[in-house]
């Protein structure tokens, strides 16, 4: 409940998001040390909103980002606790266009590993390129 500056969480036998009051940060989850919460995102939502985040962090900037791909786990690392690695190390991927540089990775992971992890992700890419964040098409150029 103290994490989140819009009192969006109420807690009485377990903790609940109320949808009118929340922005979707996912700050919560993030910081829940039970994994408690209950939404009603419905898993669309919150992807969504991690490419419109990401499209308004860097509006108007010229930036290039670099992703490292190793140590591929299958929860996210902002959980803070070590997890045994489920893909072998890929190596490094950098651009100018982050759609590209994710749909890239994500490829590189699911080929890597013969298997489609992470492919829910695919929907925020899709709707990253949508709302004008990147393009998915891609081409690698090895180093």
């Amino acid at each position: 409940m103290k994490k989140c500056n819009y009192g969006a969480i109420q807690v009485s036998d377990y903790a609940v998001i109320d949808a009118s009051k929340c922005v979707g940060c996912a700050g919560c989850i993030a910081v829940c040390p039970k994994g408690v919460i209950e939404n009603t995102w419905g898993g669309s939502h919150f992807l969504e909103k991690l490419s419109e985040y990401a499209y308004g962090a860097s509006k108007d900037k010229d930036i290039i980002y670099i992703s490292f791909v190793h140590n591929i786990t299958k929860e996210c690392d902002c959980a803070g606790t070590h997890m045994k690695p489920i893909a072998d190390n890929i190596g490094i991927v950098a651009g100018k266009d982050p759609v590209a540089m994710d749909a890239a990775c994500l490829d590189l992971v699911q080929k890597n590993s013969g298997k489609k992890l992470f492919e829910k992700g695919r929907a925020s890419l899709i709707h990253a390129e949508k709302i004008g964040l990147g393009s998915m098409e891609y081409e690698i150029i090895e180093i």
